[in-house]
């Protein structure tokens, strides 16, 4: 299924991907603070007392930017803009989570010391530790690899649009509409379920598996259509109607003269 420019939810082990902290207005105008991630199960309708009530349904939209151009890959790269309420925020935010990992870190450092040839190569990692976070060690209770830093979305770092932290590609997975969201390090989304948050991993297993689907679905859709023509058809029926009634008063009125 194709999704670039459509909207969507997105829904992994933990739930569906719902954003957090949407900012109010302040006397200097909107703030353009970071909102946090959090995961969250769709609870669907339960008994209460004999009545049934309908639990919240926690997700958000998203709307897929298609990046064709960013570093001129055969990759399709994306960006997951938010939405509130359906609408899209000004000024827009991404999807992000840190660059993280000690490949990309070696890479960046190498891309450093070509580019800048002048900078002590002593400073190069004093300001990879400003761009690139670090990974766990052998050490950490599941290994190697991740980093628990988790997911927000703010404003584009480029100059309002995508940047390097906000920019992913789309990997089929067995399943319907079932993909891995990877990172341009490498890395994959990861539904950290026992916290509720997306951090990331360097494999693409279970819990970096999510489900991506359109908004509204195409049942909705089909849904929404069809209610709209039957509207359409019962105005259209009302004012034949009136017209038929309207002319029958008029024959009635000349008759009589």
């Amino acid at each position: 299924m194709e999704f670039r420019n459509k909207n969507i939810c997105i829904h992994g082990v933990g739930g569906y991907i719902r954003v957090v902290g949407f900012p109010k207005m302040n006397n200097n105008g909107p703030d353009n603070h970071q909102l946090g991630i959090r995961t969250e199960q769709f609870e669907r309708y339960r008994p209460t007392c004999g009545n049934y009530r309908r639990s919240f349904f926690a997700h958000s939209v998203f709307q897929v930017v298609p990046l064709e151009d960013y570093d001129g890959s055969h990759e399709r790269k994306v960006a997951f803009r938010v939405l509130k309420n359906t609408e899209l925020t000004n000024p827009a935010k991404f999807l992000t989570l840190p660059l993280y990992g000690d490949e990309y870190m070696n890479k960046m450092a190498s891309t450093l010391a070509e580019s800048a040839p002048d900078l002590l190569p002593e400073l190069i990692p004093t300001i990879l530790e400003y761009i690139v976070a670090g990974e766990t060690d052998q050490t950490n209770f599941e290994g190697a690899g991740f980093n628990y830093t988790p997911m927000i979305a703010k404003v584009g770092e480029r100059r309002g649009e995508p940047g390097p932290s906000q920019i992913f590609t789309l990997h089929p997975q067995p399943g319907n509409n079932r993909f891995g969201v990877k990172s341009i390090c490498g890395k994959y989304w990861r539904s950290q379920h026992w916290t509720g948050t997306v951090s990331q991993s360097e494999h693409c297993l279970g819990d970096e598996t999510w489900t991506i689907s359109l908004h509204p679905s195409p049942r909705e859709m089909a849904r929404i259509e069809s209610s709209s023509s039957d509207s359409s058809e019962s105005f259209s029926d009302d004012s034949s109607s009136d017209e038929d009634s309207d002319r029958d008063e008029s024959m009635s009125s000349s008759e009589s003269s």
